[in-house]
């Protein structure tokens, strides 16, 4: 199983601020995360966990050089 990080474990570990990454689900834009135990037909509830193999994939393939 991949290692799966709540938003405040990816947020300290990359260095980017929890409002921030709130902001980019908002957007649907930023690291790839899932949504674990959302109500179908909803938008609202559920834990987000963002895994690090999908971070480091999205940090390479949108690396500014």
């Amino acid at each position: 199983m991949s290692d799966l990080l709540n938003e405040k474990q990816v947020a300290e570990q990359y260095n980017i601020a929890p409002g921030t990454l709130r902001r980019w689900r908002w957007a649907g834009r930023g690291f790839p995360y899932q949504v674990f135990g959302r109500p179908k037909g909803t938008k609202h509830g559920g834990i987000v966990r963002y895994d690090v193999a999908e971070i480091e994939e999205y940090r390479a393939k949108n690396r500014k050089l």
